[in-house]
């Protein structure tokens, strides 16, 4: 049996490292995207500010985050975006909630900030191409939504 601790903590290592690469701009955004996509489960749930989105595939999720990183780019903000913490705590042996705290470095002269969305990771027999086993079920990004929100009214 495989301990959640151990499987959380995979996973989260493998999505920061793919994180770290929305900061570089010679790695196409079509396969960020898709990369991106790997660490999140069919009908993946996300919650901001009491609205709910449910994005049914991985192409949904690789489109999403795609569109989400082309506008930081247009607005100026960019995307040196890299997750700087993390916090694991089991519910279960086949699922934990996971605080990720973000970090992002604009490249309009605006001063750096941190956000942290909570994620569910669910425990599955299912392997991605990153090589992890299971993925995100759902999030909650409020603190995301509010921090964002603070400087783009």
């Amino acid at each position: 049996m495989v301990n959640i601790i151990s499987a959380s903590q995979s996973v989260v290592a493998a999505y920061t490292a793919t994180i770290a690469l929305t900061g570089n701009y010679s790695y196409p955004l079509t396969r960020l995207g898709d990369r991106i996509s790997t660490f999140f489960l069919p009908n993946y749930v996300s919650f901001s500010l009491g609205d709910m989105t449910i994005m049914p595939n991985r192409s949904y999720v690789s489109e999403g985050f795609q569109a989400e990183l082309t506008a930081w780019r247009g607005t100026g903000l960019g995307s040196q975006v890299s997750i700087i913490d993390s916090v694991i705590q089991p519910v279960s042996n086949e699922s934990a909630l996971c605080w990720l705290t973000y970090h992002i470095k604009p490249e309009n002269g605006m001063a750096p900030w941190d956000w942290t969305n909570v994620y569910s990771y669910r425990l599955t027999d299912e392997v991605s191409s990153t090589g992890v086993r299971g993925g995100f079920e759902f999030n909650n990004q409020d603190n995301e939504e509010l921090q964002y929100a603070k400087r783009f009214p």
